[in-house]
């Protein structure tokens, strides 16, 4: 019941906000079009274990919990999209981001980060940005609105770690000022 509690509040707060703004063409003439970073196309690239970035897959199937203001949603299974840039850094993705339960279901949209640096360690490779993007509208077959966009620009404060076992990602979308919330997501993925 709590679960559904925070996403139906989560999604009253986004209506409210978006009340609040211009749509359409009306958002072009006051100058905001939202920022695509990178391209959507996730070639196939030689990883050379040699190298810290080796470690990488191109992408991660894990469980990925949502958490607004410490209420947790159950763990629904979510892939992220790594692409390499270099034996430093790497893009970042996580498409068609949804905040939902066994009954409700709030689009947000896809979450971008391009070149985040890269602290190997030994065989573990860490990570971290923080900075503020604008989230861009996800693909899912079937929807045709994504909240995201509408917020404008978003902090976002991203943290992981890769070992040959796995991935482990933290991301803290601070939404205080406009929402009064705090979302977390905790992305756990297994070699398999």
């Amino acid at each position: 019941m709590k679960q559904i509690y925070f996403i139906t509040t989560w999604a009253v707060a986004l209506c409210g906000l978006l009340c609040l703004t211009a749509c359409g063409d009306e958002l072009e003439e006051l100058g905001y079009v939202p920022a695509a970073i990178g391209d959507n196309s996730h070639t196939a690239a030689h990883h050379d274990s040699s190298t810290p970035s080796g470690q990488f897959n191109e992408s991660y199937t894990g469980m990925l919990t949502v958490s607004v203001n410490g209420e947790s949603t159950t763990p629904a299974q979510q892939t992220i999209g790594i692409e390499r840039v270099d034996d430093t850094h790497i893009h970042f993705l996580l498409k068609n981001f949804m905040l939902a339960d066994e009954e409700t279901q709030l689009p947000v949209g896809t979450i971008r980060l391009e070149n985040i640096e890269l602290q190997p360690n030994g065989e573990t490779v860490t990570f971290s940005i923080e900075r503020d993007i604008n989230i861009e509208a996800g693909d899912a077959e079937g929807i045709n609105e994504w909240f995201g966009p509408m917020l404008g620009p978003v902090p976002i404060k991203l943290q992981g770690t890769v070992t040959s076992a796995g991935m482990d990602i933290d991301i803290d979308i601070d939404m205080m000022e406009t929402l009064g919330q705090i979302i977390h997501v905790d992305f756990i993925a297994n070699e398999q």
